[in-house]
């Protein structure tokens, strides 16, 4: 739990682009945290819902070659990105 005043900084995967449907039955795009990631719009949802503000969400495009290489041949870096995920909860 992050108290009122606390911040929020961690890093994740981001859903940048619509997956191909043949990756959502894929166990190794679920293993790889590619099929489950969520977009920068449903992250940013999440954390106003969860009461957050100055949420700033930086995907890293910088990342892209190495997770294409967590499904070769399927090109996952096309889909997501590593991100950096920062927000504030506000003094009550």
């Amino acid at each position: 739990m992050v108290r009122p005043g606390g911040r929020l900084a961690i890093a994740d995967t981001v859903r940048t682009a619509d997956l191909p449907a043949n990756n959502f039955a894929d166990l190794a795009a679920h293993c790889g945290c590619v099929a489950g990631a969520a977009s920068v719009e449903e992250l940013e949802t999440m954390l106003h819902d969860a009461g957050f503000l100055d949420i700033r969400i930086q995907p890293v495009d910088t990342s892209r070659a190495f997770i294409h290489e967590w499904l070769p041949g399927k090109n996952p870096g096309d889909y997501v990105l590593s991100a950096s995920i920062e927000a504030v909860k506000p003094v009550a």
